[in-house]
């Protein structure tokens, strides 16, 4: 009854107003008596964590010294860019010696186990095995052959880097001589023994098969030049080539057989075959054809 007379007396204006804020109360008062519930819908989260792929990491993960020393190793040997080369292989070993067990029998070698790598290298569908230390500062070749590129110009046969057996190697340098090149074959079958003394003679005689030899013939070259030489030897790491030979392609004929000896590497080449060379090895030549000129 209060509320009926109360909308009468109110003015006609303000009795929606009124009515709406009777309303409210009266909504606000049921809630309190009766309790509201508001429902809120929790956000649907999935606990499921989407997998992060983790790079797949080998057991025998070879290290990247070792890998730059053995490509670097392959690259000079077969004269072919490192792009050209592949790893194909790498297994964790320990060698018996300082030598990686390749050594030949005046090589001193300390006695202690080393561990190391044994890597397969892939070069135009063919391999060369490596032996190294664990840090690749010692690369040893293991397999006796490895296939060089192919000469359009030759025969079609297979031209191999083969490793010259200990009883074919010629004698050590005496101490005072910086290098000797011994020419055999060609047409005419004779053979030169060349030598370069540390005090610049150069010495040329032509060995009788009879063993009566010729004067020899002498000439000189300054100790710059010496010097300049020994430099090269030893900035292109001749005695990488130690006891390696690059011999004629099969059925070949009249080619000359040169063998070269440092203090640190002896190794041999048939003439036909000198433009394959590994490039290091035939700066070294072509600066001892300077050399050895008469």
């Amino acid at each position: 009854m209060i509320i009926k007379y109360f909308l009468q007396i109110i003015h006609p204006q303000q009795r929606i107003f009124t009515v709406l804020v009777l309303i409210i109360i009266l909504s606000l008062s049921a809630c309190i008596t009766l309790g509201c519930q508001t429902s809120v819908s929790p956000t649907n989260v999935s606990n499921t964590t989407i997998p992060t792929e983790k790079p797949e990491t080998p057991s025998n993960s070879l290290p990247t010294s070792v890998t730059n020393a053995v490509l670097e190793a392959a690259s000079k040997l077969i004269s072919l860019p490192i792009s050209q080369l592949k790893i194909i292989e790498a297994e964790q070993q320990t060698w018996p010696d300082g030598c990686l067990g390749i050594s030949s029998p005046d090589t001193l070698c300390t006695q202690a186990l080393v561990p190391g790598w044994r890597v397969t290298v892939e070069a135009q569908e063919k391999s060369l095995i490596y032996r190294t230390n664990d840090s690749g500062s010692v690369v040893k070749l293991e397999t006796n052959t490895a296939q060089l590129p192919t000469d359009n110009n030759l025969p079609n046969t297979v031209n191999l880097v083969v490793q010259i057996p200990q009883e074919e190697l010629p004698s050590p340098l005496a101490k005072d001589t910086v290098f000797r090149a011994i020419a055999s074959g060609g047409i005419t079958g004779r053979t030169y023994e060349t030598t370069l003394l540390e005090d610049g003679q150069v010495m040329r005689v032509l060995i009788n098969p009879n063993g009566t030899n010729k004067a020899p013939q002498v000439s000189h070259i300054s100790s710059q030049e010496v010097q300049e030489f020994q430099q090269l030897l030893e900035k292109v790491d001749f005695a990488q080539f130690n006891q390696l030979g690059y011999p004629p392609p099969t059925g070949a004929a009249d080619y000359v057989t040169v063998i070269m000896t440092s203090q640190a590497a002896t190794t041999s080449y048939a003439d036909m075959v000198q433009h394959q060379l590994p490039e290091s090895l035939q700066t070294v030549i072509q600066a001892w054809n300077q050399i050895a000129k008469f």
